[in-house]
């Protein structure tokens, strides 16, 4: 369990995230809301629950921030990890 090995980190998720996931985070938002999360909390850590591409423009908004990728599958998870989600790949304004 992340959250033991990091218990200063707060969780960061996407309300579509199983609901086990949901409820131990500590934000539970939209992309641009969990970005503005890591550049305003004051903690040093998250582990953040989502597609790993997020990452990279948290880590431009907020070099000085630990970003701990988190597997997402829990009770009622269909996917095994969001971090890596093929589906949200395939979203683009073409698509749209």
């Amino acid at each position: 369990d992340l959250k033991a090995l990091y218990p200063d980190a707060a969780v960061l998720v996407h309300p579509e995230s199983p609901n086990a996931v949901v409820e131990m985070a500590d934000v539970v938002g939209s992309t641009s809301q969990l970005i503005h999360a890591v550049q305003t909390l004051p903690n040093d850590q998250f582990i953040v629950a989502t597609d790993n591409g997020i990452f990279y423009k948290m880590q431009q908004l907020a070099p000085n921030k630990t970003l701990i990728e988190a597997p997402t599958a829990g009770n009622g998870a269909t996917c095994r990890s969001c971090a890596h989600c093929p589906w949200m790949a395939m979203n683009g304004l073409e698509n749209l």
